[in-house]
């Protein structure tokens, strides 16, 4: 079966957070810029996945980590960013690594804080994503499938780059595979206002009539089967509902159904 090896400090698990920082993330949603919510509960995935691999000789490496913030004001000009403080040069980090970067900030622990400014290089982000996991396949072949977990709130503005559309770059993801399975990407709508259209892991048909949503839902990777039972058991999907022609994508979130989809494509299952 795919999709159920567990991480450990030999083969540890890639996931890789792609945010948002384009100006639209400043816009309010239940109170807070948009971008607020999304750091918080990356932080607090990040947070939950420090605890569960923490043991009395310290944070075990059962995981590997990239936060990627892509915006920039020049619409020809992708500025990408690691939102970790990782080594000159370096985007992935190891989680006791990553364990060690936290400050505390209102009673939580801060690892990441985007700053939105400009227009939406969805492309690039997808691109070095793809380029980060297939870099690290090399390494870790016998690893659990990596995660990429892309948030955003709008559509690509770097669809006219040289290098191609980011529809390109995403059908690329499944050719990378470890023997668990292909890469996953998740594609997460950033929090609204009101979320009177909100789907996760729908089908085609159940999609809302909203600017974008098809083209995201498209790039996203279709639902395991081996991983619909974690969906159901995290209130993701309906007792009942199977994989079939369902993707891994989430329009109209909140707050709390951030923080479940996160808990969905952050599972390390340590030993």
């Amino acid at each position: 079966m795919s999709y159920t090896r567990r991480g450990t400090r030999r083969d540890p698990k890639l996931i890789v957070f792609l945010i948002d920082e384009s100006t639209s993330m400043l816009q309010i949603s239940a109170g807070e810029p948009k971008h607020r919510v999304v750091d918080r509960c990356v932080n607090g995935a990040i947070e939950q996945l420090v605890t569960i691999c923490n043991r009395a000789d310290g944070v075990r490496d059962y995981a590997e980590l990239a936060v990627v913030g892509y915006g920039g004001n020049d619409r020809g000009t992708p500025v990408l960013r690691s939102l970790l403080a990782t080594e000159s040069g370096s985007w992935t980090a190891p989680l006791s690594m990553v364990a060690q970067m936290a400050t505390v900030q209102d009673g939580r622990a801060l690892y990441v804080t985007s700053s939105p400014g400009g227009w939406t290089p969805m492309g690039a982000a997808i691109r070095l994503a793809g380029r980060l996991v297939s870099d690290w396949l090399g390494q870790h072949p016998d690893s659990p499938a990596p995660v990429i977990v892309n948030i955003t709130d709008g559509v690509p503005t770097d669809d006219e780059s040289p290098e191609g559309p980011v529809d390109v770059w995403a059908e690329k993801l499944p050719t990378l595979s470890t023997v668990d399975g292909p890469c996953l990407l998740i594609n997460v709508g950033a929090p609204e206002a009101e979320a009177l259209d909100r789907c996760v892991f729908p089908t085609a048909a159940e999609l809302p009539q909203v600017e974008g949503t098809d083209r995201l839902w498209q790039m996203a990777s279709p639902l395991p089967d081996e991983l619909a039972p974690r969906a159901v058991r995290l209130g993701l999907l309906p007792q009942g509902v199977t994989a079939e022609g369902r993707r891994l994508y989430a329009h109209g979130t909140d707050e709390t159904l951030l923080e479940k989809i996160f808990d969905f494509g952050t599972e390390v299952r340590p030993h």
